[in-house]
């Protein structure tokens, strides 16, 4: 049988010692089932989490490829091809209701009321893109953009120094403040999409943006001559308006216009931008009737006689550029109410207010620009006058010259402008016009000044 080995174990002994583990242990296994039946439990809920997450994070592996995907929108094809996307996804528009939906929860009822069907349009084309804006100031701010040619990019300081010379945004005091609101509101708009920024210094507007904001300047359409916007069209002359006497702002910037001739009875226009319109001619008779005429903007070749008619009193901006045979703007002397005088590139400018014409302004005690703020005077080869004895100038605060080699003094004493803080201070291009060329009427003028001159 082979080897084999015994063992004697006493039956006794050993049945008492299984009765002695038990009575001792017995509670414990008794536990220790209930914690294993417990941990099982749980351990199939945890497996079922876990098969789950497995399942979705197979689902999201098969779907985005090395777990990452760049998503955009655009409404050109040319940039899905540029950008090499391989499945374009065609978002679609809201549908007319859901457009008109929040379009009138954004708009509000009142407007709505005015014209339904108008509006209706609006929402329609517009599709979710308008955003309705809190602040007074920001809507009046987004709605001077749309004088603006379509599609032109605005220099952004260009634009908030329209602002300020229209008086949405206060400049009378803090210049650099008022700048700054500017490019706060500016970022207001790119935010509400109202503005289109870009990696430029510029923004623009959106065509269908645009043509809202022309609607809502109009009274909501109730007064379409309320705006006259024919910028960058290409017109050859004045458009056709039937009454003149609603229209509140032009704009005519980007034309080819020959001339402006007659009169109109604007007794409401406030601003007139003439900018870049390669005019020929302005008739005298042109501003006779513009009683509250606060802003001009010319760009003008072949201009004489712009200022033969002295019915300026509200004129508080004044932009003057490229007006070849402009010799001087004497009658501007009755622009009491001028802020703001910028004159660029007017070749034959030879005086800002000649002394022979401007002696009827002499013998009624008039002294010239009482409320000039900011004069700016650039490109001007021939200029040699400002004015031919020192002004009071109490409210100016800034005299910029730049490239104008023959004028050698100006209009100064030592009480002349703004003092203290906020003192009139000169800026300059050229530093050999400033320390060699401009004579100064006494030492004190030139004291003063001369520590307040800043380089641009």
């Amino acid at each position: 049988m082979g080897n084999c080995v015994s063992i004697s174990i006493p039956c006794d002994s050993c049945m008492n010692e299984v009765s002695r583990w038990h009575d001792e242990k017995g509670g414990y296994i008794h536990n220790l089932e209930k914690n294993l039946t417990f941990l099982e439990t749980t351990m199939e809920e945890l497996r079922a989490r876990r098969d789950d997450l497995s399942r979705r994070v197979t689902r999201e592996e098969d779907r985005v490829e090395n777990r990452c995907k760049v998503a955009f929108t655009t409404r050109s094809q040319d940039v899905c091809a540029h950008m090499g996307v391989e499945e374009p996804m065609e978002v679609q528009c809201l549908s007319d209701n859901d457009a008109f939906d929040l379009f009138q929860k954004k708009v509000g009822q009142v407007t709505l009321g005015s014209d339904p069907d108008l509006a209706r349009t609006v929402a329609r084309k517009c599709r979710g893109r308008y955003d309705n804006l809190k602040e007074e100031r920001l809507k009046l701010c987004f709605l001077y953009c749309a004088l603006f040619p379509e599609d032109y990019k605005i220099q952004k300081s260009e634009l908030i120094d329209y602002w300020i010379c229209e008086g949405l945004i206060d400049g009378n005091e803090d210049i650099e403040r008022a700048e700054n609101k500017g490019y706060e509101i500016i970022g207001s708009l790119v935010r509400a999409s109202l503005l289109m920024g870009d990696v430029t210094n510029k923004v623009c507007m959106h065509d269908i943006i645009r043509e809202m904001a022309l609607w809502i300047a109009s009274d909501l359409g109730q007064g379409k001559e309320a705006f006259i916007v024919h910028a960058g069209v290409r017109s050859l002359k004045m458009p056709k308006v039937k009454n003149w006497n609603i229209v509140r702002r032009v704009s005519l910037m980007h034309n080819k216009i020959l001339y402006l001739r007659g009169s109109h009875e604007c007794l409401q226009l406030t601003t007139l931008l003439l900018q870049k319109a390669k005019l020929g001619e302005i008739s005298s008779e042109f501003f006779k009737y513009m009683p509250k005429l606060e802003l001009i903007y010319i760009t003008c070749l072949w201009l004489q006689n712009l200022w033969d008619t002295p019915c300026f009193s509200s004129l508080s901006v004044v932009k003057i550029q490229d007006c070849n045979c402009l010799r001087e703007l004497t009658l501007l002397m009755f622009a009491s109410n001028l802020k703001e005088l910028d004159v660029l590139g007017a070749k034959e400018l030879k005086d800002i207010i000649n002394k022979e014409k401007a002696s009827r302004g002499e013998e009624s005690g008039i002294a010239p620009f009482p409320k000039l703020i900011i004069l700016r005077l650039s490109s001007l080869p021939e200029l040699k006058n400002i004015h031919w004895k020192p002004l009071p100038l109490p409210c100016l605060k800034e005299i910029c010259v730049m490239r104008c080699p023959n004028l050698k003094k100006l209009p100064l004493d030592s009480k002349s402008g703004r003092h203290g803080e906020n003192g009139l201070f000169i800026s300059y291009s050229r530093k050999e016009w400033i320390e060699g060329l401009v004579e100064w009427k006494d030492e004190a003028t030139k004291t003063r000044f001369l520590s307040s001159c800043k380089k641009v």
